[in-house]
Parts: structure tokens; C-alpha cells; sequence
């Protein structure tokens, strides 16, 4: 619903998620799936800022040590806010201490990127996901780019009025 609602503004859009974890399994991939598209028509980016969880807590103390399995919950929180940044453009960020570290990288990504444009060919499909592979002869550069592009229908454009008017037909 963020992402829908920032479409009608002008330019590049990001959302900053900030969580300790998000836990994904296959009956998410259609919910993570329309997130992708909703971000890829409002061209919003989601940067997803992971907080570390204490390993343990004074609560858990009587009834054994949980290190283990809280170790292995913030590998897999983490995994699912990265699978739903790379599906809307972003990327998934630890914060080990303060996020302010992060919040600065994240605007300077922002304000240094490239705007790819393609042409669309006669065979795609309205509404069907297609693939792009984005890839540079430049080494050690970190490409960020969406997965897959949905086309819409195209537009016909408007018969110009002055040329109407001259027009006999």
C-alpha cells in the first residue's frame, strides 16, 4: 500500500524498512511478488535496515541456552527483508550498532545512480513479468536493478487538435 500510494510523486521513491527480522516461506512469493510490481510502477526502492537481536536474554536463562536457535531465526529474519529489498530495487543492511551509518550510505546511493531506459518489443506481453539481466564491463561495481519488468499496455497518442481542424477528413 506504500508503495501505491507514492506513485502519483515525481522521481525515484525509497522506503526504509527497519526490523529485527522478517520470515518468509513459499506462500509469500505472491505477496513479495506484488510488492515488486507495486514498487516497480511508483519506482520506489526498498532499503530494509536489520537490527541484531541479543543472542540471549535474561528471560530465557531457566530454561536452557537459545543462542543457537536465535542465531539461526536472525540469519533467516534477515534472508526474508533481503529477498523483499531485491525484489523492489533495494538491498538489506545489518546494524551492528547505530543505524545512523546506515542511513547515511543508504542517501548516498540514492543520490548516485543511473537510470537505464530500454525500448519495448512488439512480442511483450501486457502484464507479463519478463527478465533483465543489467550487466557492466566495469569490475568490482555493485549493479542494483530490477529483476524483471512488467509492461503495460501501449498508449496511442493523441491526434493533435490543430491538425484536426486543418484536415478535410
Amino acid at each position: 500500500n506504500l508503495a501505491e500510494t507514492m506513485a502519483p510523486l515525481d522521481g525515484q521513491k525509497a522506503l526504509v524498512l527497519v526490523s529485527e527480522g522478517i520470515y518468509t516461506d513459499s506462500h509469500m512469493r505472491d505477496d513479495i511478488r506484488a510488492f515488486a510490481s507495486a514498487a516497480e510502477r511508483a519506482r520506489v526502492a526498498l532499503y530494509a535496515l536489520h537490527l541484531d537481536a541479543p543472542l540471549m536474554e535474561a528471560s530465557t536463562r531457566a530454561s536452557g541456552p537459545t543462542a543457537t536457535t536465535k542465531s539461526l531465526d536472525d540469519h533467516i529474519g534477515f534472508d526474508g527483508m533481503a529477498d523483499l529489498a531485491l525484489a523492489a530495487r533495494g538491498t538489506a543492511l545489518r546494524v551492528i550498532a547505530h543505524p545512523a551509518g546506515m542511513l547515511t550510505r543508504i542517501d548516498t546511493e540514492l543520490s548516485g545512480y543511473y537510470l537505464i531506459a530500454f525500448e519495448r518489443s512488439a512480442d511483450d506481453g501486457d502484464g507479463e513479468h519478463i527478465r533483465i539481466d543489467v550487466k557492466v564491463n566495469r569490475p568490482d561495481l555493485d549493479v542494483r536493478s530490477r529483476r524483471e519488468f512488467t509492461p503495460v499496455p501501449l498508449k496511442t497518442p493523441a491526434p493533435d487538435a490543430k491538425k484536426a481542424r486543418l484536415d478535410p477528413k
